[in-house]
This record gives structure tokens, C-alpha cells and sequence, in this order.
């Protein structure tokens, strides 16, 4: 008995360990690091963001005539290998030139998974570490105007040992201008707009 006890009271003061948001590698998400960061730029090159990052984006959304990237519905997120550039171009095989379906295997080291969201702005607000399970809080924000935005997130969880992860992700109350919030985004439209949750192994 005393054994059990002992275990409960362990287990009891174990508290989630978070990422810091300054690690993570995002593009439009306030508090995080901009990917811009991570792709030279070449000499009158005017795009927003690199050829890697911009062309992410461009068939995540759709453009000119293209279909977007998981539509209608924009699907769950995903794992990589690695950190930073080298996690970047991982993204890019798996958006634009479709290697295959989105991993749901990664090799033992450095991992990242992307967060994404399509069409109206978001900002990642907490992530959470807990075991196995990397729970992903973000915020969407009221739109000012009627241009369509994509927000991307690549977030380091340093190296990973074998086994299943899961990630799960919880919406916060949706920030409108002045300071209020509102609602929660739901049903098909959050569908077509937010990552869902997924999980991964890694081996």
C-alpha cells in the first residue's frame, strides 16, 4: 500500500513541461520566430517570405486557378525530422512536391510537427509537453479586413525517444478588436480553417 501511494503522490507532481514560443519557427504568429529568418534572400527579391516558406504558403492556400493543399478540409498536422532549414524543406516535400501521404513516422532525434491555420489569422498562445502528449493552445483573431492570411508553425521538440505521441489541440475564445472575445470557431469551418490533431510514432 505504501508503494501505491508513494507512486500516486509522484505521479501527482508531475506538471506539463512547456515549449517556449520563442523557439518555435512560425510565419504571421506574433511571439514566435519568423521564418524569414531561416531562408537567405536573394537581391530584389520582393516576396514576403523565401522561395521555400512562399511557396508553402501559396499551395497551402491556392493560387492562380491551383487547388489548395488538404482542401476542402485543411487536415491534420504533421511530424518531421529535424529543426529549423533542414525541418523547413521536410515541410516543403510534403506540401508541394506530395512525397506521399503527411508522416506519421519520424526517426528517433530531432523532431518538429507543424501547426497550420488557413484563412483567418491565429496565434499560438501555449504548447504544452506532457509524456507523450503535446497539447497545442492558439487563438483565432476577428479579421479586420477581408484578405485571407496563412499561419504556419514549426515547433521544435527537441530529440524524441522511440514510441506513439499524440498531439491535441484546444481553441481559445476567439480575440476581437478592442480587446473582447468572443465565441468559438466550429464545425465546418473550423475543419477547413485549423490543423487537427494527430498523432505520430516515432521509431
Amino acid at each position: 500500500m505504501r508503494t501505491l501511494i508513494t507512486f500516486v503522490l509522484i505521479a501527482s507532481t508531475v506538471s506539463a513541461e512547456e515549449v517556449p514560443l520563442k523557439e518555435v519557427w512560425a510565419a504571421h504568429m506574433p511571439g514566435t520566430r519568423d521564418l524569414r529568418e531561416l531562408e537567405p534572400r536573394t537581391e530584389g527579391d520582393e516576396r514576403e517570405f523565401g522561395p521555400l516558406t512562399h511557396t508553402i504558403i501559396r499551395t497551402m492556400m491556392g493560387g492562380r486557378g491551383e487547388r489548395a493543399w488538404g482542401r476542402p478540409d485543411a487536415g491534420p498536422g504533421f511530424p518531421v525530422q529535424g529543426t529549423g532549414i533542414a525541418a523547413l524543406h521536410r515541410v516543403y516535400d510534403v506540401i508541394v512536391d506530395d512525397v506521399g501521404l503527411r508522416p506519421e513516422t519520424v526517426p528517433a532525434g530531432e523532431v518538429s510537427i507543424v501547426f497550420f491555420s488557413r484563412g483567418i489569422p491565429c496565434r499560438l498562445e501555449k504548447i504544452e509537453r506532457e509524456g507523450n502528449v503535446i497539447t497545442l493552445s492558439y487563438r483565432l483573431h476577428a479579421r479586420r479586413t477581408a484578405s485571407l492570411t496563412c499561419h504556419l508553425a514549426l515547433i521544435p521538440l527537441g530529440e524524441l525517444s522511440p514510441g506513439k505521441y499524440s498531439v491535441k489541440t484546444v481553441q481559445l475564445p476567439i480575440a476581437k478588436p478592442g480587446g473582447a472575445h468572443g465565441g468559438l470557431l466550429q464545425g465546418e469551418r473550423l475543419k477547413r480553417t485549423i490543423s487537427d490533431p494527430f498523432s505520430f510514432e516515432v521509431q
